[in-house]
């Protein structure tokens, strides 16, 4: 079971175009840390589930409190994605339809109370 959560960890990752950089930045983690959440090699957080929902598209009815932590930082480090990876260039047009996705998802989530500007 805990191998099949980490294959999918990494089928969607490059599904959505996005690399292991890519990820890591938006979980606000290692490099280090996304190969072992890939290999089954450690367990997600709380933290970590909601921000893979919300990059993946996956939103369901999260709770409030986790939604008023996690929106306004998910979009700071949005907003400061690193270089798109040279060896991962054939997946740009998904890691861009996946970030704008991402970000369109933010701003309708992102209600005034949690505004940080």
């Amino acid at each position: 079971m805990k191998e099949d959560l980490a294959l999918d960890l990494r089928v969607s990752r490059r599904r959505a175009g996005l690399s292991g950089s890519d990820l890591a930045h938006l979980l606000g983690c290692t490099q280090e840390r996304i190969s072992k959440l890939e290999n089954a090699r450690a367990r997600i957080s709380e933290d970590e589930f909601l921000i893979l929902g919300l990059v993946y598209a996956d939103v369901v009815a999260w709770p409030e409190r986790m939604l008023q932590t996690i929106l306004p930082v998910l979009k700071e480090r949005l907003a400061d994605m690193p270089d798109e990876p040279t060896q991962w260039a054939h997946a740009h047009d998904l890691r861009l339809e996946t970030l704008n996705s991402l970000a369109s998802r933010l701003q309708n989530l992102i209600s005034p109370n949690y505004e940080t500007s």
